[in-house]
């Protein structure tokens, strides 16, 4: 709210677009120029992020033609900055970025952001709030402008801006407590997984050794108890890491990180991580095609997909088999988990990626989980570009099928 704080008449109007423009830069760390439409000149309004107010003159004349572009769209605007000098451009070394500042269908002006790394989407609530300010300033000051070259009726219309003004302000500051209660909602689950996950991984490494160290001199009572004891440990520290996970990526934090994988090597580390999960009666196959090259995707993505699939799969299946089947084609991996276990009611498959279902929720549940499983499996497929598909018959058992893009090598 300090942009609209500044702007206590028109002749605080630049240090209103200079405190936009310095917020601008110091969310993304990169620079920022305000523009206002009616300005035909090439030196900014506001600027910030620069060295000297020689530099942003500077970027400003070189990015004359790129403001224009802007200023005859109505979306945003991407574009890269010039090489040299150095100094200028080093903070929009991950592009330019130009938004028209509008207000009720009116554009009012321009902001070109210069960001120094990838786009950082988890800022665009709190930047789509600078500029929606910004803009409102803007508007309000041509209103102001042009009722004074018409007394007749400036008053009535000076009147009828300063209410529409008021109610901007009242709704940029809900907006504005909404952002604050997200970033501590987001510092809250990441602190509380945290917090949690540490005594967890000391429990489980202690059982570990004691198991280790101490296995000859434990009754078999007390090595089953250590034993179910670890399996619990480990299954809680999963379930962390899924909502942790989870909730990454439903804030766009989760990044992408490609390097070359060896297809078959995933698949068998996949199997054997669910293999105790398995009932004795149940086999537990793989099939592959053809021979597979290597490609290059995000390995540890892949692998939590697989485990997550392939659990969901053990855990309801108690005769019969579990496969996994994969193949590639045209540079798209698609594998397939199929069971033989007990289904999903046609009712319930349009739910079952959703947070916290439950194919089983009497209350004598048997199986084991909350109900996120499946839901990150979903996003995490989504995040990697692919699709998941199921088909399932109750008694029968269930087929999930997921197809991701991938390089081959």
């Amino acid at each position: 709210m300090e942009i609209l704080a500044v702007y206590t008449d028109p002749e605080a109007l630049e240090t209103a677009l200079a405190t936009g423009a310095r917020h601008l830069a110091a969310t993304l760390d990169g620079f920022a120029l305000v523009y206002r439409r009616s300005c035909d000149g090439e030196e900014p309004d506001g600027w910030a992020g620069f060295t000297c107010a020689r530099d942003a003159q500077l970027a400003s004349e070189q990015l004359a033609a790129f403001r224009k572009r802007i200023e005859q769209s109505e979306r945003p605007v991407r574009g890269d900055g010039p090489s040299e000098p150095q100094r200028v451009w080093a903070r929009a070394a991950g592009g330019l970025f130009g938004f028209p500042l509008q207000h009720a269908g009116t554009i009012r002006g321009v902001a070109i952001i210069g960001c120094p790394g990838p786009w950082p989407r988890i800022r665009n609530a709190e930047i789509e709030s600078i500029l929606r300010q910004i803009g409102l300033v803007l508007d309000h000051h041509a209103v102001s402008e042009s009722t004074a070259e018409q007394a007749d009726s400036s008053e009535e219309l000076m009147q009828l801006s300063e209410q529409l003004l008021e109610k901007e302000v009242e709704r940029i500051q809900q907006e504005q407590t909404f952002l604050h209660q997200q970033e501590l909602r987001r510092g809250l689950v990441e602190r509380m997984a945290l917090e949690l996950r540490a005594p967890l991984n000391q429990i489980i490494e202690r059982v570990i050794s004691v198991l280790a160290d101490e296995h000859e001199n434990l009754s078999e009572t007390g090595r089953e108890a250590l034993r179910s004891s670890l399996d619990e440990g480990n299954y809680l520290a999963r379930m962390l890491q899924n909502i942790l996970d989870l909730w990454r990526v439903q804030q766009d934090e989760l990044r992408i990180e490609l390097q070359d994988v060896n297809i078959v090597e995933v698949l068998e580390e996949a199997i054997f991580n669910v293999r105790d999960q398995v009932k004795p009666h149940v086999s537990l196959e793989k099939k592959i095609a053809k021979p597979l090259p290597k490609i290059r995707t995000d390995l540890a993505k892949l692998s939590q997909i697989l485990f997550h699939l392939l659990d969901n799969a053990a855990k309801f299946t108690s005769n019969g088999s579990i496969k996994l089947e994969v193949s590639l084609d045209d540079a798209q991996l698609t594998c397939t988990v199929s069971d033989t276990g007990i289904g999903v009611a046609p009712s319930d498959q349009s739910h079952l990626f959703d947070e916290f279902f439950q194919v089983d929720r009497s209350s004598r549940r048997r199986h084991q989980g909350v109900g996120l499983g499946l839901t990150l499996t979903q996003a995490l497929i989504a995040k990697l570009g692919g699709t998941i598909s199921l088909e399932s018959e109750v008694g029968r058992g269930s087929r999930f099928t997921f197809t991701i893009p991938v390089t081959l090598i």
